[in-house]
């Protein structure tokens, strides 16, 4: 790719298609962090609170949903040989670490889930 590629026009915006694969990179890596954090907080948290984190964590899955589409319309503009780019990389690693935040959160969510269910189940006595 020669240095004139590295700015599309699409849609009357000019894009510096680097500096959106490192925003929507932090991004990513933000979103990771926020969950981690969220992850390693809940057994401090009130339900309340762990509801408002992850409606603060819904909000960002969005904004970065709406990233991700304009990634696509980058990348389906400047070719596919930009999948093959260093920074293309970097952005798949730091959505693999997301993604797997996410099901870590998940599983936690569902074990807290489990466990306030067994604490309500009175138990009998023989």
């Amino acid at each position: 790719m020669n240095q004139t590629a590295n700015i599309l026009v699409s849609h009357d915006q000019i894009t510096d298609v680097v500096q959106f694969f490192d925003e929507i990179t932090a991004s990513y890596l933000s979103f990771e962090c926020n969950i981690l954090k969220l992850i390693k907080k809940i057994p401090q948290y009130t339900p309340q609170q762990i509801s408002a984190e992850c409606n603060k964590i819904a909000v960002q899955r969005k904004k970065l949903a709406i990233m991700d589409q304009q990634m696509i319309d980058i990348i389906e503009l400047a070719g596919n040989e930009i999948a093959l780019s260093p920074m293309v990389h970097h952005y798949r690693l730091a959505f693999a670490g997301a993604n797997m935040a996410c099901i870590n959160l998940y599983q936690k969510l569902l074990a807290l889930r489990a466990s306030l269910q067994d604490e309500q189940i009175p138990a009998y006595s023989f």
